[in-house]
């Protein structure tokens, strides 16, 4: 498989491993576990932050050659993301995560993915094997 596919599928895998990391946050507030909560915060924003800056480092600067509005507008999305996560993580550490705060998280997130699969993810399927994906 060429390097640029194999980054591709890596970054699509990665989208796929999120929503059940959502899954696993639910269940723990659901549960009223707080260490459970905390963890698989810690884990899903650590995993989401190196997915967002792989995005940005690998598909974004070619993709603003072809969508600079989008590429804008999906910075500013990633933006918004690292804040939820962020504050997020600030809940967790305190006891103090709701299901609506996850909700509001994993709403943003699975519009996030879907507006990324319709634009840059179309793009870097139909372009992976003639542009390279640094």
């Amino acid at each position: 498989m060429p390097e640029a596919q194999a980054k591709l599928t890596e970054l699509l895998v990665a989208h796929a491993h999120a929503d059940h990391a959502f899954a696993a946050i639910d269940e723990a507030v659901k549960a009223d576990d707080a260490l459970a909560v905390a963890r698989e915060v810690r884990a899903l924003e650590k995993e989401m932050l190196q997915h967002l800056a792989a995005e940005e480092r690998l598909l974004f600067p070619e993709y603003a050659a072809v969508a600079p509005y989008e590429v804008v507008e999906l910075r500013t999305a990633h933006a918004k993301i690292r804040q939820l996560l962020a504050a997020l993580l600030d809940s967790a550490l305190h006891d103090q995560v709701t299901k609506k705060q996850v909700d509001e998280v994993v709403n943003v997130l699975l519009a996030h993915h879907a507006a990324e699969e319709t634009g840059v993810y179309r793009w870097a399927r139909t372009n992976a094997q003639s542009t390279p994906i640094r």
